[in-house]
């Protein structure tokens, strides 16, 4: 260490300072490199949890008839050994009144504590933490379709990962499109023996560039893409690695995204892993 740090010392302030930037930048770039890379080969995102409380907020949404509401999640943190999580998240109800003509309204930052089941599947309870009002109004920005899409690709996904093939089976509408992107897979019912049939040891799959696009006005109808980094470890402790493409269209019924097309491709696989910009 005094060896590098002698040089220095011959140098002017203003460059030492450059250095110093320089170097911390390297070394900010390399650390986050190595950070999406790590999270690419297994996420920590609990896919099941994240679906139900989606859902529960979603529902949510959809629940107050007198005026519209929105709740826009920003973090739903790790369950506590009690199923206690918390959730951070921006809300707002459009209610008559100053501003209403403009459609904006004042928002609010909730914090919330939902006391989930053992199995993630359902949320049992809701404790406010915190609940403070902005000072000012801002745009209306529904949430209801976001939350119950998002609720519906973390629920497939989460299937896929644990072979569930009632779970997959649920978020489809009747005479859905179904194209998957290996050919031995016809349809839904083929997918899980399929996955069961490679005899892996681990298979996951980290979701990114999740977009929700309304097909047309007025209608709950929306086009939904995403993509899969999918990971699986064979018996022979392999891992493979393979990136796909999804594309949905997807229809909202009785408070349910529902999956009316199905479709995923290969895409081209990703040699450098730290370049990958995921959403």
């Amino acid at each position: 260490m005094e060896v590098l740090m002698q040089p220095l010392v011959r140098l002017s302030r203003k460059a030492q300072t450059i250095i110093i930037k320089l170097v911390a930048l390297v070394l900010m770039v390399g650390l986050s490199a190595a950070a999406v890379a790590a999270d690419l080969s297994g996420s920590n995102l609990n896919y099941g949890l994240h679906s139900t409380i989606y859902q529960w907020f979603g529902q949510l949404d959809t629940a107050n008839h007198t005026h519209e509401s929105s709740h826009h999640i920003l973090n739903i943190g790790q369950p506590n050994p009690e199923g206690v999580v918390e959730v951070k998240l921006e809300s707002q109800v459009a209610r008559p009144g100053q501003g209403a003509e403009q459609g904006r309204y004042p928002g609010r930052y909730e914090e919330r504590l939902l006391r989930v089941s053992k199995t993630f599947d359902k949320v049992l309870s809701s404790q406010s933490v915190v609940d403070t009002e902005d000072d000012f109004d801002s745009k209306y920005r529904p949430s209801r379709a976001i939350n119950l899409i998002k609720s519906l690709v973390y629920g497939w996904t989460h299937s896929l990962d644990v072979y569930d093939s009632s779970g997959l089976q649920s978020y489809l509408l009747a005479n859905v499109e179904f194209v998957a992107a290996e050919a031995q897979v016809k349809q839904v019912d083929d997918y899980v023996p399929y996955l069961l049939a490679q005899n892996y040891l681990k298979n996951h799959r980290d979701l990114s560039k999740l977009a929700i696009q309304p097909i047309e006005a007025g209608q709950d109808h929306y086009l939904v893409t995403f993509e899969y980094q999918w990971w699986a470890v064979s018996q022979q402790g392999n891992t493979e690695v393979a990136q796909m493409a999804v594309e949905m269209q997807v229809h909202i019924i009785s408070g349910r995204a529902m999956i009316k097309t199905y479709q995923e491709v290969y895409l081209a696989p990703i040699t450098d892993k730290g370049a990958e910009v995921r959403c």
